[in-house]
């Protein structure tokens, strides 16, 4: 059986977005992201079984995409290197820009 489940801090903030099969939610090995935001707590809400795992799969990265366009930072790998992605594609479009309007001078 999969599931779809979220961390939360204790007051509640989604910080986390995981699937997972067994007691894959309550293992502690994660990123220093993940133990950086569970620092002060933390509780697990499991969303969705399946046993479709891609279904499971599907929602997750539905609800990580939902999340983050809402301002949501999340302890997510995939979450932090899209955003890291999108500050870097961001610094390079505004070096362009730069170097354009100081080629037009």
């Amino acid at each position: 059986m999969h599931y779809l489940y979220t961390n939360t801090d204790i007051d509640g903030n989604i910080f986390y977005v995981g699937k997972g099969t067994d007691n894959r939610c309550h293992e502690d090995i994660r990123s220093k992201e993940w133990e950086k935001k569970a620092l002060g707590g933390h509780l697990t809400n499991i969303i969705k079984f399946s046993r479709n795992n891609k279904e499971i799969l599907f929602l997750e990265k539905l609800l990580i995409k939902s999340l983050s366009e809402d301002g949501i930072d999340l302890a997510n790998v995939v979450h932090n290197t899209v955003k890291r992605h999108a500050n870097r594609k961001k610094e390079r479009i505004e070096y362009w820009r730069s170097r354009q309007s100081l080629e037009a001078q």
